[in-house]
């Protein structure tokens, strides 16, 4: 997340980045934002599930 403080990211990319499954990475990212570490946006596409997006947030550590 410091690599890409202005980027989103998707937990695929994250994923994919740090060598963990899609469902660690979103369970861990669920968690990141209930203690206010990174905020998530969702993109909802035409069809299919929307897309989480995570980003670090600016102020955090």
């Amino acid at each position: 997340m410091d690599k890409n403080q202005d980027k989103l990211l998707t937990a695929e990319e994250i994923s994919d980045e740090l060598g963990l499954t899609k469902v660690t990475v979103r369970r861990y990212m669920d968690y990141l934002e209930s203690i206010g570490f990174i905020i998530r946006d969702i993109e909802y596409g035409a069809v299919g599930r929307p897309l989480y997006k995570y980003k670090k947030v600016s102020d955090a550590r």
